[in-house]
Parts: structure tokens; C-alpha cells; sequence
């Protein structure tokens, strides 16, 4: 059986008082930590567990590319504490970004799970440079990269966050909160109105909701925020100010109708695969995100149910 404190890794529980200092000193010394790790060949050196089943012993795993496990999530992690006055930034990433959306194309596009999703692919990527980006040319030719990715990402299969159109909504709703252009609102509409449409009745379920087609589940209904309706519904929510009033009426009528009855429909977790059903009340698959849009159904002011990224 594994152990989950191991005193040569883990620090252990004390009982201390808040410490703003102490707090701020542990989070530099971390991001110091992190920035030394780094090489501009290996990014960050890839956990064992992390890596290929099917890597020979002694192989050094692939660095990971990519926002949701990979050097683009650290160096967004890195950026945003640097920008809040929390640690030093010692490395400038902004010349590293490109070969990173390089390398992330030929990471993924071999997994045959598409290429462009906000967690996974190419604009989690992209939407950083764009913003780590100081040249103003630089930055309009990233910006139509972004806008291209969005609208090649419309129809992906999987109706959910990681990969599909609903992760890169929040691209589009990002970049028009920082430049204020018609043409990123045209591309949440038009995301949102595909998602609308595409929440659906089910033999199983006793009201409308989104059935993902993700990795060797061709037929699941994943209720959390990692992979379905929790996140779906959010990225709706966050860009309500966007919608119309029938088009924002409609997705909250559906929605709130199935986190009602959630009881009812058929939950696919995640670890289905590997036999594991994760605690109920967890973030990823679970009731924590679907009780967040419920409250967010009836009191939307104030908020804002998609996570900080690139803020």
C-alpha cells in the first residue's frame, strides 16, 4: 500500500498562526525553486507516475508542454506571482513560447484528440503568449492565431473542457476582456449556441444534458467541471453579459433543470477505466461545481464561475 506522508517529502502539520510573511517567503522560495529547475530543452523534469505506461525502464519521460500538466500552466503560475508582486521572475518565458506551441503540436496530435484545446493544446498556449508578448505586431499576429484555433475548435467531440469547445469559449471571452474586439464576442456566440444546442435529452437521464465522446468513452455524461456539465454550464455563466436574452434564457432553463434532478442521471466518472469512483463532493467530477452554478442560476451577480487563468 502506498504511503501519503512521507517525512523525507512532506512537511508536517503544525499548528501555526497566519503568517502573511511567512506565506509570501514560502511562495518565493518555491518559484525561485521552480525557475532553477527549468531548461529551455527538458522545460520541467516529468514525474515517473506522469509518464508513458509503455516507456522503457531507465527512459526519461517527454516534458509535458501543455496549461493542464506541462511547462505552459508553471510558466502561467510563475507569470501571474510575478505580476502580483509574490516572486521574483528571473527567466523571460515570452522568448520560449513559440517553440512551446511547436512542441505541443507534436506532442498531442499523435493522441488523436485534436490540437487546439484551451488545457490541452495550442491556445492555453497561445492566450499566454499573447500575453507575455510586448511587441504590438507580435501580438496581433498571436491574436489571429487564437482567433483561427477557436473557430477550428467549434465542433470537437468531446463537449468539454480539457479539449473541446467549452475551454476555448474562455479564450475568446478572455481575449475580449482585454482588447474589447466584436470578433471575440462572435466567437463566444457562436460556441455557446452550438453548446446550447447540443445539451440534449437522454434514455437515462430524466432531463437535458451533454454527452461526451473523450478518449475511450464514446458515451458518457460526466457531471463535474473537469470533463462536463459543471464546467459547461460555468463557461455559459462566465459569459452571460455576451449572450442574448433567448440564448442565455435557454441555457439557464436546461441547465438548472439537470442540476436539480442530478440524482438521475447516469454519472460517468473519470476513473471509470481504472475501476476508481472519486469522492462524490470532489471539484473534478462531483456535486462542489454543480451546487456553484445552481447558486449562480438564481443569484448571477457577482459570479464568476470560470477559474483566474490567464488574469
Amino acid at each position: 500500500m502506498s504511503t501519503l506522508f512521507d517525512a523525507q517529502r512532506h512537511e508536517p502539520l503544525q499548528a501555526l498562526a497566519r503568517d502573511e510573511a511567512a506565506a509570501r517567503a514560502w511562495i518565493a522560495r518555491y518559484a525561485d525553486d521552480a525557475q532553477s529547475a527549468f531548461t529551455p530543452a527538458g522545460l520541467w523534469p516529468v514525474h515517473p507516475r506522469d509518464g508513458d505506461d509503455d516507456a522503457k525502464e531507465g527512459e526519461v519521460p517527454q516534458p509535458f508542454t501543455m496549461v493542464y500538466l506541462g511547462a505552459a500552466g508553471v510558466i502561467d503560475t510563475l507569470d501571474h506571482l510575478a505580476r502580483a508582486g509574490m516572486a521574483a521572475a528571473t527567466i523571460n518565458f515570452e522568448l520560449l513560447l513559440a517553440d512551446l506551441a511547436a512542441r505541443n503540436l507534436a506532442l498531442v496530435e499523435p493522441w488523436g484528440n485534436g490540437v487546439h484545446g484551451l488545457l490541452m493544446g495550442q491556445t492555453g498556449i497561445l492566450l499566454l503568449h499573447y500575453r507575455l508578448a510586448t511587441d504590438a505586431a507580435t501580438k496581433a499576429a498571436i491574436a489571429d492565431r487564437i482567433a483561427a484555433a477557436i473557430s477550428a475548435n467549434a465542433d470537437h467531440h468531446s463537449l468539454e473542457l480539457l479539449w473541446g469547445s467549452p475551454g476555448t469559449m474562455l479564450v475568446a471571452m478572455t481575449m475580449h476582456e482585454w482588447t474589447g474586439e466584436e470578433r471575440w464576442a462572435d466567437l463566444f456566440r457562436t460556441d455557446a449556441r452550438r453548446l446550447v444546442r447540443t445539451l440534449l435529452p437522454a434514455a437515462d437521464a430524466p432531463c437535458r444534458i451533454w454527452t461526451q465522446d473523450l478518449y475511450d468513452l464514446r458515451d458518457a455524461r460526466y457531471i463535474g467541471a473537469g470533463h462536463g456539465f459543471a464546467w459547461n454550464a460555468s463557461a455559459l455563466i462566465r459569459g452571460r453579459h455576451l449572450l442574448a436574452g433567448p440564448d442565455w434564457g435557454a441555457s439557464r432553463e436546461a441547465s438548472s433543470c439537470a442540476v436539480d434532478r442530478r440524482r438521475g442521471p447516469r454519472v460517468v466518472p473519470l476513473e471509470l477505466h481504472r475501476r476508481r469512483r472519486p469522492p462524490a463532493d470532489t471539484g473534478c467530477m462531483g456535486l462542489t461545481p454543480v451546487v456553484r452554478f445552481r447558486y449562480a442560476s438564481v443569484q448571477p451577480r457577482g459570479f464568476n464561475a470560470a477559474p483566474n487563468w490567464f488574469r
